[in-house]
């Protein structure tokens, strides 16, 4: 219980300190779990005592963060932005998530012969690892350079949003086909039939709930009142999410909790293409994700840190050469929009695409879950997101000029 309220008060403070000191909150909020993890941690080898275990109270609010976290992941893909930006943005957002991802791919594949820590790692999947941006950070820094509403914020926005979507995609046809085991029946039918079956879930409650709007408007219209006491918008919104958790868990084979976890992000999709005219409800959503649920889930996961096997391994050097890649996964192919901004625009857009948090986070969380990567190297993810959302806005606006500056 005393964990509990540390935690509620770390929760409290760390967006106060964030604020004042510049950086992500949900940055402040993993270093001051990373702070209380040493702390206990060297209190545990003063007094001579085993690992501290903080209770299955602490383990079940984060993963209900996680599940947040991933829901509203889901809630911040506009798909009306991506529809209005015309089909040469579209594609050129989709031509840098491809080359994106098959440098992973490739940059991956050279380093599992140099680096221990990748030895027998599933190389596909950490390439989607590398292959994802923070929507999170990428938002708030255009706002700050009020870049947001200009064509190349647009552009990144654009890209972010997509890169997102079709990670997060390929993430959830890869975690279901793996979490059938190896028997090749069941590889090739049984996910197939999972997804056709939540598919036509996701289309069902997307045309049951537009229906509704058509036909009783001012009924709906409650979901997105000030004054409603009952707050019905967000017990809809909540029923959606632990709907498709639900569904999605029901595999019952070893991955299915994180098939779950990932069903949140689709619920979140759900609700975008449903509520178009959604910002109150989001704002409903997010304070009581973020300002409750995913905190519990970042402070948890700095309490947890394995800083044990970083330190006994390689780890220490592998961290700046994944550090590299990171950058030029997203930095390269950013060079395709040169010939529209101009190089130091493409560098910039380049680098704030870098920027990696909550997404990398989750992923690199439901990878250990399904022993695809180790809690060694899932650390070592968790350090790159973590650096990369510190450094890539401070270069962004160096490289950048804001559009008061232009």
């Amino acid at each position: 219980m005393i964990i509990l309220v540390i935690v509620a008060l770390l929760a409290f403070i760390a967006p106060l300190v964030c604020e004042r000191i510049g950086i992500p909150i949900v940055v402040g909020e993993i270093i001051f779990g990373l702070i209380v993890g040493i702390g206990v941690a060297l209190y545990s080898w003063l007094v001579g005592d085993g690992p501290v275990e903080f209770g299955e109270s602490l383990k079940f609010l984060s993963l209900i963060g996680l599940i947040f976290l991933m829901f509203l992941a889901g809630l911040e893909i506009d798909l009306n932005i991506i529809f209005s930006q015309g089909p040469k943005t579209l594609l050129k957002a989709a031509m840098l998530f491809e080359a994106t991802l098959i440098l992973s791919y490739l940059a991956i594949s050279f380093l599992s012969g140099v680096f221990v820590e990748l030895a027998g790692v599933d190389t596909f999947f950490l390439a989607l690892v590398l292959s994802t941006t923070s929507v999170g950070v990428v938002v708030p820094t255009l706002r700050e350079r009020r870049s947001s509403k200009t064509d190349e914020g647009q552009a990144i926005l654009l890209a972010a949003i997509f890169a997102d979507f079709a990670t997060m995609t390929l993430l959830m046809l890869y975690t279901i086909g793996f979490s059938f085991g190896s028997d090749s029946a069941n590889v090739t039918v049984l996910p197939m039939l999972f997804l056709a079956f939540l598919l036509a879930l996701f289309i069902a409650i997307y045309l049951v709930g537009r229906a509704a709007i058509w036909r009783f408007p001012n009924m709906l219209a409650r979901f997105f009142r000030m004054d409603d006491p009952t707050e019905i918008g967000v017990r809809a919104s909540i029923a959606i999410l632990f709907i498709f958790v639900a569904i999605s868990g029901m595999l019952g084979e070893e991955g299915s909790e994180s098939i779950a976890i990932l069903g949140a992000f689709l619920a979140g999709v759900v609700l975008t293409l449903i509520f178009q005219k959604r910002e109150l409800l989001e704002k409903q959503l997010s304070g009581l994700g973020f300002g409750f649920f995913i905190p519990f889930f970042f402070i948890h996961l700095g309490l947890t840190f394995d800083f044990k096997s970083i330190l006994e391994s390689q780890s220490l050097l592998f961290i700046p050469v994944l550090l590299i890649v990171a950058y030029l996964v997203k930095i390269l192919p950013s060079m395709i929009y040169i010939p529209q901004y101009g190089r130091r625009k493409a560098l910039g857009i380049g680098i704030l695409l870098a920027a990696r948090l909550s997404l990398i986070i989750a992923a690199a969380q439901v990878g250990e879950e399904m022993g695809l990567i180790d809690q060694s190297l899932k650390s070592v993810i968790i350090l790159v997101g973590v650096i990369t959302s510190i450094v890539s806005p401070i270069l962004f606006r160096k490289t950048f000029p804001g559009a008061d500056a232009q």
